[in-house]
């Protein structure tokens, strides 16, 4: 089960990441992790979530959940969500 917490800290990288002035942001899953310190596993779960709320993947990860990428209209779809 994915807990709030843990979603507000992926949405909080993506959104710093964003906001670097990197258009588009890319990220793996072990950056990820790292960053929110919880498992890979977890942020795999965290990350199906969010993209389940905001369809930017397209429901298409790649298979190694590697270069994920927040483009502009993903970044508009996620930025206000648990500010």
């Amino acid at each position: 089960m994915v807990k709030h917490f843990d979603l507000k800290a992926a949405l909080d990288f993506i959104r710093k990441g964003y906001t670097k002035g990197k258009e588009p942001f890319c990220f793996t899953v072990p950056e990820m992790a790292s960053a929110i310190n919880i498992s890979e596993k977890k942020t795999k779960e965290v990350l199906a979530r969010i993209n389940d709320r905001a369809q930017f993947w397209r429901g298409s990860y790649l298979p190694n959940y590697d270069n994920l990428v927040v483009s502009a209209p993903v970044f508009e779809r996620v930025k206000d969500w648990f500010k």
